[in-house]
């Protein structure tokens, strides 16, 4: 798809993402968020297409930049989905 109409590749990608998650009968989504544009634009897709009450979005990280979990923290606040925030810094540091 041309990137032309930027509005039909938004409304093609929350379609397609519908319709995946309606035919093999999974009316959840998770993601890892990561603080960063990609996942951000995933997030609001996904929240588009299957409400945010159906979305659950993780924040796992080991010497992650404070900004970056600031940032993860606020889409999940703005998207109204829950944010499971899973700091594996003390796993790594033992290994």
């Amino acid at each position: 798809m041309s990137v032309i109409n930027p509005t039909a590749l938004y409304e093609d990608r929350v379609s397609a993402l519908r319709e995946y998650h309606q035919k093999h009968g999974v009316p959840r989504a998770e993601l890892d968020v990561s603080g960063g544009i990609d996942s951000a634009v995933m997030a609001c897709l996904l929240v588009k297409a299957l409400g945010p009450e159906n979305c659950v979005f993780v924040h796992s990280r080991f010497s992650t930049a404070a900004a970056q979990t600031e940032r993860a923290q606020a889409l999940t606040r703005a998207l109204k989905s829950p944010l499971v925030d899973l700091d594996l810094s003390p796993w790594f540091e033992s290994l």
